[in-house]
């Protein structure tokens, strides 16, 4: 909905740019960033709802967003529109990515299961096969003509949702998986935006040499769709999108999940997927197109790092009234009691191990303090079976 009646408004208030690349525009501007959305927006029980709906809604507007952006590009390209072949391919792609996917999720998942089972589950192969996945997924999608991102991820919703019940995982598994995965999401982020700042003189270069005063009405397109897009994303959020708890503050929530849609990573991979160019000829579109989707990137980082913060500030809970506090505690206790039993060590300890992994980690924020916490709890579990060890060969 967004990219047909913000891109239509947007090419009728500026028709130097054709209605097929306004719908491009807006399939590459419309896919969120969740990373970013969770950086912003500070944890709060009063606001959870909002935060997890805007969390969902990224990993399908991504998939939503690419398939689009193909075929609006391919209109373009070759000339030709037909409403239901348009729509066969989409739903195709969109259901079809989404069953294949699921498919090989659960594939994956079961080979994992094995590995533990048989106690193979070194950090080296766990983590190997994690990464090798969504690759072997999105080829297998794109061959068959399926949405390979949409496939990619269904894959990982159907292994993540196993990754909670791996509770006998070791500790060292667990830090290395997610140092692994930090490292690649960092890396491929920071490689997004970096592109984008090289690239960036250049394009407006070539803008310039196109029409001195080009660049200013470019801004002025930006910033139009920036403020259509949130108007529509407001009252979508406000009567539109099913809140399945009640909320007091419906309002709030709405302006929450506005300033939430933030364009990031997917926008800008998507923008620079542009061709340079078509049947042959340059494409002298890519460059104003590049630079609309950066003034929008620009836009929605600065303002909902302005705003997020104070709509969600001043409902934080209480650390001593944080039901978080007393669950922690709980296991401690447990954990503290188990300890003791000197009837079945060995037994003791692997229950201690899993539940020392239960243990909720939600209000740590700071990465280094969550990294040398897991240290030393691997450098503990390898005490411990080393102690065990020795303990059973003395006797």
């Amino acid at each position: 909905m967004t990219v047909l009646l913000v891109g239509t408004l947007l090419h009728g208030i500026f028709n130097f740019i054709p209605l097929v690349l306004t719908l491009v525009l807006c399939a590459i501007v419309t896919p969120t960033d969740a990373t970013a959305v969770s950086t912003l927006i500070p944890k709060s029980d009063e606001y959870k709802i909002p935060q997890i709906i805007m969390q969902n809604e990224s990993l399908f507007n991504d998939a939503s967003g690419i398939v689009i952006f193909d075929l609006a590009l391919t209109v373009f390209v070759t000339g030709t529109f037909s409403v239901n072949h348009a729509l066969s391919i989409f739903i195709i792609q969109f259901v079809g990515g989404l069953l294949l996917g699921a498919i090989i999720g659960l594939v994956v998942r079961s080979v994992l299961r094995l590995l533990i089972g048989l106690s193979d589950d070194t950090p080296f192969i766990m983590v190997s096969i994690e990464l090798i996945v969504p690759f072997l997924v999105y080829f297998i999608g794109e061959e068959l003509q399926l949405s390979g991102i949409l496939a990619v991820v269904a894959a990982g919703l159907v292994q993540g949702s196993e990754r909670d019940n791996l509770g006998l995982v070791s500790s060292r598994m667990q830090l290395v998986r997610a140092n692994v995965w930090e490292i690649v999401e960092e890396a491929l982020s920071g490689i997004v935006f970096v592109l984008l700042g090289v690239s960036l003189p250049m394009i407006i270069t070539q803008i310039m040499a196109q029409q001195a005063t080009l660049i200013w009405v470019l801004i002025l397109v930006g910033i139009t769709l920036y403020v259509t897009k949130f108007i529509f994303r407001l009252i979508w959020t406000r009567y539109l999108v099913w809140m399945h708890r009640k909320s007091d503050h419906r309002w709030t929530d709405s302006w929450l999940m506005a300033f939430g849609g933030v364009s990031g990573t997917i926008s800008l991979s998507l923008a620079f997927l542009l061709p340079e160019t078509i049947n042959g000829h340059p494409f002298v579109y890519r460059p104003m197109l590049i630079f609309i989707v950066a003034i929008v990137i620009l836009i929605s980082i600065i303002f909902a790092s302005i705003f997020l913060p104070k709509i969600t500030r001043g409902d934080q809970p209480d650390n001593q009234q944080d039901p978080e506090i007393w669950l922690h505690r709980m296991f401690v206790a447990g954990i503290h009691e188990i300890r003791d039993d000197q009837e079945f060590p060995a037994e003791a300890s692997i229950v201690v191990d899993t539940i020392s992994q239960q243990l909720p980690h939600r209000q740590l924020r700071n990465p280094r303090l969550q990294r040398k916490i897991l240290f030393e709890a691997d450098n503990a579990e390898r005490k411990a079976v080393k102690h065990l060890y020795e303990q059973q060969k003395n006797q």
